[in-house]
């Protein structure tokens, strides 16, 4: 397949390799596929077919996903080029997430009880995302969330805009108080692999604590404990 030459690129690339650029598009809501969006995309071909042509590994490194090194004894189910779930989110998830501690509603209820550990929520929401004009998340459901954890929506997808990465990024120094010794803790609901990338993409921006709790609110609410109406943080500001 050959792509139209534009802007001084020439766009020749394998089925694969397509099949690889639509997979992060898919990670996109429709809402949000902008020019920009698409052109990164031809980038991309761009870099799949230059005549010293980068391993998979080095493509992963150029686009910021994880090392291919930090990819090793990954669980069925993530991308071994990306080190992340890429898609069909809402599927079982392991029993493992490297780097991180995996917990149970047990353990995540100690942790709370401490005080001392961060409890950031990464449910995506149904609706329209962040309104780019003021930041508001433009949602159409309730979302109930763990008394005082941080709702941080769309950190959780395998693929994520600069613009999310920053998002993402920003609060959660914040949050630390740009201290990455300060424990965080990762969830969203039952069987949800946001929270399992999220974790994953924190340990490898260098937190040294990170946890994982699959069960999320669905088993937290289970065992009884209480859960408040969430409200996300601003797209385009901070965590007060």
């Amino acid at each position: 397949m050959i792509f139209p030459r534009k802007f001084g690129l020439s766009y020749r690339v394998k089925a694969q390799q397509v099949k690889k650029i639509i997979f992060s598009l898919r990670q996109i809501p429709s809402h949000r596929i902008t020019r920009s969006a698409i052109f990164g995309s031809l980038l991309l071909c761009n870099m799949f077919s230059a005549t010293t042509a980068a391993s998979d590994e080095t493509i992963a490194e150029q686009i910021g996903f994880a090392p291919s090194d930090a990819n090793s004894a990954l669980p069925d189910g993530v991308d071994e080029t990306t080190g992340f779930r890429m898609d069909h989110y809402r599927r079982p998830v392991p029993d493992t997430n490297p780097g991180t501690e995996v917990i149970n509603t047990e353990r995540a209820v100690e942790l709370h009880k401490s005080g001392k550990v961060i409890f950031i929520d990464v449910f995506p929401p149904r609706g329209l995302g962040a309104d780019p004009l003021d930041g508001t998340w433009l949602t159409n459901e309730v979302h109930h969330t763990i008394v005082n954890a941080t709702w941080l929506p769309e950190v959780g997808r395998g693929y994520i805009e600069q613009e999310h990465i920053d998002y993402f990024e920003r609060n959660l120094l914040l949050l630390t108080n740009d201290d990455k010794s300060i424990p965080i803790l990762f969830y969203c609901t039952a069987d949800c692999w946001q929270s399992w990338n999220a974790a994953r993409r924190a340990f490898l921006w260098g937190y040294e604590t990170v946890f994982w709790y699959p069960a999320g609110t669905d088993g937290w609410l289970e065992e009884g404990h209480p859960l408040v109406v969430a409200e996300p943080v601003n797209f385009l500001g901070e965590t007060e």
